[in-house]
């Protein structure tokens, strides 16, 4: 018998009680509050993803709009009409300056390259912060937000929303309550890779004047405006690419389930160390390349043996070994190779084998299936989960002085350093690296170790 839990499950049951605690040790609230208080919340980004946190936070109980801020005030104008009486700026210090006393959480929706900027600002503020995936567009970042959240002792969230889904949690207690047997590897793959690099055209470009391009381009070096840099998501300088914008949800059940965030929490005296490669089909410091994969190694932790997470695109050579792997554990797969179960097909999700069964589940982790290795294995008791409130109000709940959100930063700065590592390695492919979670350093090359971080122009900090 299968075992599956879906998306529309999820939806029946995403009311109830906050969710439980993942391993991070104190949260506290921004600021002591009653639990019937209602959250005041300054919305950073509010057109693009930041639309979706204006329309839920309008039917959310709990949780209130106070503030909006975004750069462009052009996109900006439908939520801007939305709540026509809330105050607007365009610079999120001014809005943290202004509105302090009136604000207890910020939720950050801005492009990649501000998300640390925003998020550490806020965190000095005092306020609870929740910060869209990816946390943050490299490894340094994500390392000094953990540090800031846990010396400020503010509620933190990032917003890979599956995190607080029953179905992620039913596949979270199967795993580790060894139904799938021992587990050594696991697969996250995604339906392509980067796009064709545009051409930047030498003739000046106007900007518009309802946008204020310097904040926009936030920590980044200058440039003059032009359109081909609005479509961020593909430049490094901007976007994390498919390892921040899907790997922050498709990656979430391996790394937890196997417990990898706990070698960001070691023992000194231990010397934690992931090894991590990565292959691509071209290197291109600019964009991302046309396809790449990824292999990160991590040793044996909290009474597990060591383990593999792969990442890799549909569209590289090594995704026929991925697919005949999944076809050999009895995973359906369309005309397009993508694993398809109660009725849907997935272009990107993880794939999680054992000696016992496997599971494999969608991008968001909101669904998956539990196959098995032996036709007449009985079927798991299915564990009891954590309820949660949903993602936005469990963080809400922590602000107020209850348990730490599930993917707080203790956790999700340790999957999106993971995920960034990633982002290092396809541009350094076909070397073995070695990092030190602890230390925030790739022991074994200066190279890749400088590929960590980015200079902050003038005027911008952590």
């Amino acid at each position: 018998m299968n075992l599956s839990i879906t998306r529309r499950g999820f939806l029946r049951g995403a009311a109830g009680a906050a969710a439980g605690l993942v391993v991070l040790k104190d949260a506290a609230a921004a600021r002591a509050m009653a639990a019937n208080e209602t959250v005041n919340i300054g919305l950073v980004g509010v057109a693009g993803r930041g639309s979706w946190f204006c329309d839920l936070l309008s039917r959310t109980p709990g949780l209130k709009l106070v503030a909006l801020c975004d750069v462009n005030e052009f996109r900006a104008k439908a939520a801007y009409e939305q709540y026509p009486d809330l105050p607007k700026f365009a610079d999120f210090r001014v809005m943290l300056d202004k509105m302090h006393s009136q604000i207890d959480g910020v939720i950050v929706a801005t492009p990649d390259n501000t998300h640390a900027a925003v998020s550490a600002a806020a965190i000095r503020a005092g306020k609870g912060v929740f910060t869209e995936k990816p946390l943050t567009l490299n490894v340094y970042e994500s390392s000094v937000l953990r540090k800031l959240a846990r010396e400020n002792k503010v509620a933190t969230q990032m917003g890979n929303q599956g995190t607080s889904s029953p179905a992620f949690h039913q596949a979270l207690g199967l795993i580790q309550s060894g139904a799938l047997g021992e587990v050594r590897e696991a697969y996250v793959w995604i339906g392509g890779g980067g796009g064709k690099k545009p051409q930047v055209n030498k003739a000046d470009v106007p900007c518009p004047p309802t946008l204020h391009w310097d904040l926009w381009l936030g920590p980044a070096k200058y440039r003059p405006y032009h359109t081909v840099w609005m479509q961020w998501h593909g430049w490094r300088e901007f976007g994390s690419g498919n390892l921040g914008n899907w790997g922050s949800h498709a990656a979430n059940l391996p790394f937890m389930a196997l417990k990898c965030h706990t070698l960001w929490h070691a023992d000194a005296a231990a010397k934690p160390r992931i090894r991590f490669r990565g292959e691509a089909s071209e290197v291109d410091l600019e964009r991302y390349p046309r396809w790449w994969t990824n292999r990160w190694e991590f040793p044996a932790r909290e009474g597990l043996p060591p383990a593999v997470i792969h990442w890799v695109t549909q569209n590289a050579p090594a995704f026929a070994e991925v697919k005949q792997k999944m076809l050999d554990a009895g995973v359906t797969l369309n005309d397009q190779n993508q694993p398809s179960y109660e009725g849907a097909s997935f272009h990107t999700g993880c794939f999680i084998p054992g000696t016992k069964g496997t599971i494999v589940a969608s991008s968001h982790n909101m669904t998956f299936k539990f196959l098995p290795k032996e036709k007449d294995q009985p079927p798991p008791t299915p564990p009891e989960t954590p309820r949660s409130l949903g993602h936005e109000r469990d963080w809400a709940a922590a602000i107020k002085g209850g348990k730490p959100a599930w993917s707080n930063y203790d956790y999700s700065s340790a999957l999106n350093e993971m995920l960034m590592l990633g982002n290092v390695s396809n541009r350094v492919p076909g070397e073995d690296l070695e990092y030190d979670p602890l230390a925030c350093k790739v022991v074994n090359s200066e190279k890749a170790d400088g590929l960590l971080r980015r200079q902050y122009r003038e005027g911008w900090t952590l």
